[in-house]
C-alpha cells in the first residue's frame, strides 16, 4: 500500500505544502463536488462508466474536508488498482 501512495504522490503532487488535493484529484481524473451530507463529511462514488466522484459537505471544518478528500483519494487509488468496477459502489467517511 505504501508503494501505491508513493506512486500517486510521484505522479500528481507538485511537492508544495500544503498539498493541493484538488490538483491530485484532477490528475487522477476524480470529480470533486459539494453537497449536504449531514454527519458524513465525504462520500465516494465509483461507477463503471463514469469518473470517480468525491462529494464533500461544506458544513464540516476545512481540516475535516481536506482529510475527507485525502482519505477518499486513497480509497479510489486502492480500489481502482485492485477491483474491476462493474456496478456503482458508495463509501462514506464518517465523523
Amino acid at each position: 500500500m505504501t508503494l501505491l501512495a508513493e506512486g500517486v504522490l510521484n505522479a500528481h503532487w507538485d511537492h508544495k505544502l500544503p498539498v493541493n488535493l484538488a490538483r491530485i484529484a484532477k490528475g487522477m481524473e476524480v470529480v470533486v463536488a459539494f453537497a449536504p451530507l449531514g454527519r458524513v463529511c465525504a462520500l465516494v462514488e465509483l461507477a463503471a462508466k463514469r469518473k470517480p466522484r468525491i462529494v464533500i459537505d461544506r458544513q464540516h471544518p476545512l481540516e475535516r474536508q481536506r482529510y475527507g478528500v485525502a482519505h477518499a483519494l486513497g480509497h479510489i487509488a486502492l480500489h481502482l488498482s485492485i477491483v474491476h468496477i462493474s456496478r456503482c459502489r458508495r463509501y462514506s467517511v464518517g465523523r
